[in-house]
């Protein structure tokens, strides 16, 4: 109580340093938790974090076989309209060239190749990979 009339008398507050003390301890372990339950939801976000990355992963890996399997799907539906794409994915290609600067041949261009102009009879396909 004298402390708390020289503090009046002189105009400065009183200071309760074990009460201060008190708090500041209350308030530091109010921290530690604080900081704890923060690790912990940190660990949920990194667990989260690798899950979503492998679903990530797992799908941007369906989605490219699905794309190569597309791919493969038009490439034989691509050979079995287009007999030439049988002799190779570029014979097409080659061929529409042939086509296109048939003038450089004198006004028709190449025959070829010969697997276009023949078929082979049922029966005899052994002898179609030396026709192809």
């Amino acid at each position: 109580k004298a402390a708390q009339e020289r503090a009046k008398k002189s105009g400065r507050a009183v200071t309760d340093v074990p009460g201060l003390e008190d708090k500041h301890r209350g308030l530091e372990a109010a921290q530690r938790d604080q900081e704890e339950v923060a690790k912990g939801e940190q660990a949920k976000l990194d667990h989260a974090k690798g899950i979503f990355e492998s679903a990530d992963s797992e799908y941007k890996t369906a989605n490219q076989r699905m794309q190569d399997a597309r791919a493969s799907f038009q490439a034989m539906d691509t050979q079995q309209n287009n007999p030439l794409a049988m002799l190779g994915a570029d014979v097409p290609r080659v061929v529409q060239k042939f086509e296109q600067n048939r003038q450089v041949f004198g006004g028709s261009a190449p025959l070829g190749p010969l697997a276009r102009y023949i078929s082979i009879k049922e029966g005899h396909e052994m002898w179609s990979n030396g026709v192809c």
